[in-house]
């Protein structure tokens, strides 16, 4: 809704309309349930959950991918379940996830 009101995506978290439960700042949230969302890095938003080491990240351009941790089964499965096609290993897919899978989402 912001880009369709405003023709850019938004910088800070505080800008969009909602409200989400946790502590955050202007570009992460933690919500209660322990998942990060974030605006931190340029060009798409990310959706971490370290319980299971997965990553949801959302390009500014359409794209969208799952990356699970490589050893983490249960991680994998919700890429898959979510879609998830031509998983292709990464060494080192971002800091906290370490090597995984890359998943395209429909």
């Amino acid at each position: 809704r912001y880009y369709l009101a405003n023709g850019a995506y938004a910088s800070q978290l505080d800008e969009l309309d909602i409200s989400l439960p946790g502590s955050s700042n202007a570009k992460l949230v933690t919500l209660t349930s322990g998942i990060k969302l974030s605006i931190e890095t340029p060009g798409y938003v990310w959706a971490e959950n370290k319980t299971h080491t997965i990553l949801l990240a959302f390009f500014y351009g359409g794209a969208r991918r799952c990356m699970a941790k490589r050893t983490d089964t249960i991680a994998n499965q919700v890429c898959k379940s979510l879609g998830g096609v031509d998983p292709e290993d990464v060494s080192n897919c971002k800091d906290s996830v370490g090597a995984c899978t890359v998943y395209t989402l429909p």
